[in-house]
Formats: structure tokens, C-alpha cells, sequence
């Protein structure tokens, strides 16, 4: 007699075999609006090799093109337990054009939708006026039972998904400074600084290329770019700097981020 738990067990091992086989989902895109490019490095090209393993960086966004990974020395495959990062996917939209490194077991596949699917002509083509530009744009994986190659599937499908999102309308976040004697400036006589005033004290901060901070008032500030984790790395460099305060509330919010004021003890 099976129990809840078992069956439990087994609902979850089939429903985890159904998700690897399906993989990661499409993505639409209009190829009127965006340009993609691969370019994919021969094996003597790659030649940067790291032995170090920080789990706290991502593998996709280090500027590294071999990552050695934690675990075993040989996968089940014997092959080398590593990633090699030898494809560059470049897009170009009307927001700006960002690129993003690509592991070499996975491939990027772009296909007709609609009854056009079974169509031999090149999807990159535009046939006719019906043709509205529509795609669907897919990741693969040569391998789809490594755990490596399974869990980087959906994770470079939705950085892939912002990429896209970012080179053609572009991202935004933003910034509320709290509490009194606060606010941002973006002087004039210096260009690419942000300066943070709080109380007496000022402090300058650098803006990295390819974002553009706007000011709406002395206490928000909005930043705009394509890369969504730039936008995020640097909202939050700038948050660190002023904490909110767990009592009074004071100091840097990011986009809509609520604290909770904790109560004072005592009589």
C-alpha cells in the first residue's frame, strides 16, 4: 500500500522528468525591431582558464571563458567537469546593443511561427506583407540529463528573456532617498559622478557605462540601461551606502523595496 508521502515522492521525480524534457520555453521576438549575432570561438581561441570556484559569481557574468566546477573531475559523459564559454550572442535594438557569453553545448535556434513553422524558407527573411515579423527564438542543449547543462538552461533563457526586453524598450529602476537633509545631485562640472548628500556629508559615486541616470527630484533618481543586472548591481551599490534605518525609516529605498520599522523597546 502506497502511502501520501510516496506518492508524494513520485509525483514530484515525474514532474521534475517532464520539466527537463520540455526545457526552456520559447521566446517570441520580431526581428524588425531586434538583430542578433553568434560568434563562436575555435577551441585554440579559448585559452583563459580558471581554477578557482566562488559560488557567490555567476559563471555567465564573469569575465572568464573556462570555469572549472565544483564536484567530481569527469561528468558521467567523461568529459572534463567545466564550462567553456565560447559563444558570444551580440543584440542590437533600437535601446542599444548588449552581448552575453553562451557555454558550448547550447545552441540558439530561431523559427516561423504559425503555420509558416514547417516553411524551409529562412526565418530571418521577411516574406511578403503578411508576414509580421514574428519569431520564435529557442535555447538547446546537446545534453539535457547533466545537471550543469539543465540548471543553465532556464538561467540563460531568462537572462536571454531581459536581454531582449532591454535592447528594445530598455529597463528602468529607481531610487527614494528618506529623511530630512538627504538628496542626490548630478553636478555639472563633473560628468559621470553621482554625489549623495546626507546631513554635512557629501560623497561621490561613479556611474559605469551604459547607464543613464535621470533626476526627477532631489530625492528620486531613476536609472536607465539594457542590462537589468547593471541596473540592479548599481541600485544596490548605492543603497549599501545608506542603509534604511530599522527605527526612523531614514536612508536609500530601491524601486518599490518596503522595510518594516522595528518598534523600540523599553518602558
Amino acid at each position: 500500500m502506497l502511502s501520501i508521502r510516496s506518492i508524494q515522492k513520485r509525483s514530484f521525480f515525474q514532474n521534475s522528468i517532464l520539466k527537463s524534457k520540455i526545457g526552456a520555453q520559447p521566446i517570441f521576438i520580431n526581428i524588425n525591431e531586434l538583430n542578433f549575432d553568434i560568434l563562436k570561438k575555435n577551441e585554440h581561441e579559448v585559452f583563459t582558464e580558471y581554477d578557482d570556484y566562488n559560488p557567490q559569481k555567476t559563471a555567465i557574468n564573469a569575465e572568464r571563458e573556462i570555469i572549472k566546477l565544483k564536484g567530481k573531475r569527469y561528468n558521467k559523459l567523461g568529459e572534463k567537469n567545466q564550462l567553456i564559454l565560447n559563444q558570444v550572442l551580440t543584440l542590437k535594438g533600437k535601446a542599444g546593443e548588449i552581448a552575453m557569453k553562451l557555454p558550448n553545448f547550447m545552441s540558439v535556434n530561431l523559427t516561423r511561427t504559425g503555420d509558416e513553422s514547417t516553411s524551409n524558407e529562412d526565418p530571418y527573411k521577411i516574406l511578403g506583407e503578411n508576414d509580421d515579423g514574428r519569431r520564435l527564438l529557442s535555447l538547446n542543449v546537446d545534453h539535457p540529463d547533466l545537471k550543469i547543462q539543465t540548471s543553465m538552461w532556464g538561467t540563460l533563457r531568462t537572462i536571454l528573456k531581459n536581454n531582449i526586453e532591454g535592447v528594445v524598450d530598455g529597463h528602468l529602476g529607481y531610487l527614494r532617498f528618506v529623511g530630512p537633509g538627504c538628496r542626490f545631485i548630478l553636478p555639472e562640472d563633473k560628468p559621470g559622478i553621482l554625489t549623495i548628500k546626507k546631513g554635512s556629508t557629501y560623497r561621490d559615486r561613479h556611474i559605469p557605462e551604459g547607464l543613464k541616470l535621470v533626476l526627477k527630484s532631489p530625492t528620486f533618481l531613476t536609472i536607465e540601461g539594457v542590462n537589468l543586472q547593471q541596473i540592479h548591481n548599481y541600485a544596490n551599490a548605492i543603497h549599501s551606502m545608506y542603509k534604511p534605518d530599522p527605527y526612523k525609516g531614514a536612508g536609500i529605498y530601491v524601486n518599490d523595496t518596503v522595510y518594516l520599522k522595528k518598534a523600540k523597546s523599553g518602558r
